[in-house]
C-alpha cells in the first residue's frame, strides 16, 4: 500500500493499528527493563504507562519510516524512547510545583494515585529507560549514539525543559511574553524539539535516508 495514496480510510486504519501494536510494544519494553520484585515505584510506572494517549510522537516515528519504505519495527524501539520522554515530562509537568493537574488522560496523575516523591522518582526512571531502550535495541551503534545525542538535546535545556521553564515563568507573570515571536519560540522547545527529534531519529534508522533530506524533514517536524 502506497504510502503517499492512502485515503482517509486506510489512514484511520494504519493510526489505529500502529496505535494498538505501540501501546502492546511500550509495555512489554518496560516489563523487560523494570526489576521483577514488586514495589511502589514498579506499580507507580506500570499505572502510568498503561494510562495511554493518541501517541501522536510515536506515529510520527512510524509516519517517518513509511516515507523511506522502512518498516515499522525498525523505529520502534526510537518510538518507544520518545514516548518514554514524553511521559516522564507530563509526570513532572502535573506536579504541585509546576502545573498542579489532578488528572491526566481522564485518570488521577501519579503524584495525585500515590505521591510527589514517587512522580519524581517515577519521571527519573522513565527518563533513564528512555536512552537504555535506545542504547540496547538492534539497529547500528553509529545510529544509535547520534539518536540519543538528538534525543538528549531535544529533551534538556535547548528543548523540552528549557521551554517549560519559559512556560512557567510566563505563567507566573514573572517574565510575561510579549510578542508572537516569543510565545512560538516557547512552544518549539516545549513541545516541537521532542516532535522534530523523533522524525530526525526515525530517519537515521532508516536504510533509504540521506544527510540531504535533513532540511525537508526539520522544516515539516517545525
Amino acid at each position: 500500500m502506497a504510502w503517499k495514496h492512502l485515503s482517509m480510510t486506510e489512514f484511520s486504519q494504519w493510526v489505529a493499528q500502529h496505535q494498538v501494536n505501540f501501546n502492546k510494544a511500550l509495555i512489554s519494553q518496560i516489563h523487560q527493563a523494570i526489576p521483577k520484585h514488586q514495589n511502589q515505584l514498579h506499580d507507580a510506572i506500570i499505572y502510568v504507562s498503561t494510562k495511554t494517549g493518541k501517541v501522536i510522537r510515536p506515529l510520527l516515528c512510524f509516519a517517518t519510516a513509511a516515507v523511506f519504505n522502512a518498516p515499522s519495527i525498525i523505529v520502534q524501539p526510537l518510538a518507544i524512547g520518545l514516548e518514554l520522554i514524553h511521559t516522564y515530562s507530563l509526570i513532572h509537568d502535573d506536579l504541585p510545583a509546576m502545573d498542579n493537574d489532578a488528572l491526566r488522560r481522564g485518570h488521577p496523575t501519579c503524584h495525585i494515585k500515590y505521591d510527589e516523591a514517587t512522580a519524581i522518582l517515577v519521571g527519573d526512571a522513565l527518563q533513564s529507560m528512555a536512552f537504555q531502550v535506545i542504547g540496547e535495541c538492534n539497529l547500528p551503534d553509529a545510529i544509535k549514539v547520534k539518536a540519543i545525542i538528538i534525543l538528549a538535546k531535544a529533551a534538556g535545556v535547548a528543548g523540552m525543559a528549557g521551554g517549560q521553564m519559559l512556560d512557567m515563568k510566563a505563567t507566573n507573570q514573572s517574565q510575561a511574553l510579549s510578542t508572537l515571536a516569543e510565545l512560538d519560540h516557547l512552544h518549539s522547545l516545549k513541545t516541537g524539539a521532542i516532535i522534530e527529534a523523533g522524525i530526525l531519529m526515525s530517519a537515521l534508522a532508516c536504510p533509504n535516508y540521506e544527510t540531504a533530506f535533513e532540511p525537508t524533514l526539520k522544516e515539516f517536524a517545525q
